[in-house]
């Protein structure tokens, strides 16, 4: 299966799916330790719920302006730019004393994700497999790999030495991977001088229905991980190595996860209820989960977490539908709207779960496994299918 979903890439695909490897690696050291860093850094859990929320508001209004200058012919520049941005984050946050000097390396590490649109296109636009999920997935498997080898090696060195080296350690692989997207062509000349029509997109009301489904879908399954470690360490008693672990045990499920669900169309519903449903499971498994008594962690954490790789593996049907919906000429664009629609979610999400943790432990757990339950509903009223039009240089996008 594997090899079928390598088989097709582009040039321009091979050179993302090893930068995004690396990337993968790179986060995957320290993202299932964020919400322990800023609790070592002084902060209390509302405080840490705060923190990861409030520090991605700005990057909410930078995702349509790159995306207008990404389909203007800027996407390899808004690219580089965003990885070169990402390692000085990252070492922003390696050196901070308190976990208010954290907050700007952070916001400045999510505000380097205003590439995503762009990064999303250059996919897109040099897919060559026919099939624009599978293309997607295997972005998203690329970077399940790294992100399923680093978080067990993350431990081990927060374990050995502190947190703040687990960051420093991120930022080397992290300019590694910089290395990597410094080969990708720029877009043809005729791409440049193609009118971005921001008016097709917003009177199209089944794309921005999407767009809405997609915000709740993340708000939904972020409410209840955001603190997970935070519940595994002060409830269930794990070490900060198995919580390492266990995002091992996540990035091998995301990878399991998004395999599967990427050989089914980029227009079915079934993959993203398929991926829900195995989040809103991990949760309740984490709730009925048995307190550490011993070394070894229980099976139902490994299975609970293992499920909760369905989180990464909405990506790429999320982004396979919108690909199939948008004409070349908006592509950056739309994928702008998915991202500040993200954004917003992933935002507010974090606060609520901190409020929600002060109150108890388990309540963000609750709420994203209630909130899941409807989000599915919700899903079933996306569009099936969109018939192929147009360029929208030669007409209006159909609205439905």
């Amino acid at each position: 299966m594997l090899r079928r979903l390598f088989s097709a890439l582009s040039p321009d695909q091979w050179w993302i799916t090893l930068a995004v490897f690396l990337a993968g690696f790179a986060e995957g050291l320290w993202l299932n330790l964020q919400s322990l860093y800023i609790e070592f850094l002084g902060a209390r859990p509302d405080e840490i719920g705060a923190a990861l929320g409030l520090a991605g508001v700005l990057v909410i209004f930078v995702y349509l302006p790159s995306g207008f200058l990404a389909d203007r012919g800027r996407r390899k520049v808004l690219i580089l730019w965003a990885w070169a941005l990402t390692v000085v984050a990252l070492l922003l946050q390696t050196f901070a004393f308190d976990w208010r000097w954290a907050v700007p390396g952070l916001a400045l590490y999510l505000m380097a994700s205003f590439a995503r649109p762009a990064l999303s296109a250059q996919i897109a636009a040099s897919d060559r497999s026919g099939n624009v999920s599978r293309a997607f997935a295997i972005t998203s498997i690329s970077y399940s790999i790294g992100a399923m080898l680093s978080p067990a090696v993350g431990g081990w060195v927060a374990e050995q030495f502190n947190l703040r080296a687990v960051f420093f350690t991120s930022a080397v692989f992290y300019f590694l991977s910089l290395l990597c997207v410094l080969p990708l062509s720029n877009p043809p000349p005729e791409a440049r001088t193609r009118p971005v029509r921001l008016g097709r997109l917003l009177s199209d009301r089944w794309f921005m229905w999407q767009i809405v489904v997609v915000m709740v879908i993340t708000f939904s399954l972020n409410v209840g991980v955001t603190l997970a470690p935070n519940y595994l360490q002060d409830v269930k008693g794990l070490s900060l190595q198995q919580i390492g672990q266990l995002g091992t045990v996540a990035a091998i499920g995301g990878m399991v996860l998004t395999v599967a669900l990427g050989q089914m169309s980029s227009q079915r519903r079934r993959s993203l209820l398929i991926a829900q449903l195995m989040v809103a499971a991990a949760l309740i498994m984490l709730i009925g989960s048995p307190a550490i008594t011993a070394g070894a962690l229980p099976f139902t954490l490994s299975a609970a977490y293992f499920l909760r790789g369905g989180v990464d593996a909405t990506w790429a049907p999320i982004a396979g539908r919108l690909s199939a919906w948008l004409p070349p000429e908006v592509l950056s664009l739309g994928f702008a709207f998915r991202d500040t629609a993200v954004r917003i979610a992933l935002t507010l999400a974090p606060v609520l779960a901190g409020q929600l943790y002060t109150a108890d432990p388990a309540y963000p757990l609750y709420a994203g496994a209630a909130s899941l339950i409807v989000t599915m509903l919700l899903t079933l009223t996306l569009p099936r299918r969109r018939p192929h039009a147009p360029s929208v240089a030669e007409a209006p996008l159909p609205s439905n």
